[in-house]
């Protein structure tokens, strides 16, 4: 999978994930992190903190917490970014 895709795919899952039930958004980014981590890139920067960005919020709904409007809009931002850089 090309960055370019891994990075939409990233930012659309989290989309979904915020939308769906704490359980289904679980699943989903639990998911995402499993297939975004099978693959090393070269370019890890953005990459890295889309990871790190879901990891905290499947570490909130593991304690069956919502997560906070922030972490959401980090994990998008930092999706975003990576799809910015992929496209160059």
């Amino acid at each position: 999978m090309s960055q370019y895709v891994e990075a939409r795919y990233a930012l659309l899952t989290l989309h979904a994930a915020r939308e769906a039930s704490p359980e289904q958004a679980q699943t989903l980014l639990s998911n995402l992190l499993t297939d975004l981590g099978s693959r090393q890139q070269d370019r890890a920067d953005h990459r890295a903190s889309v990871i790190a960005a879901i990891r905290h919020l499947v570490l909130i709904l593991q304690e069956h917490r919502t997560p906070p409007v922030f972490y959401w809009e980090t994990a998008a931002r930092a999706a975003h970014l990576w799809c910015e850089e992929a496209a160059e």
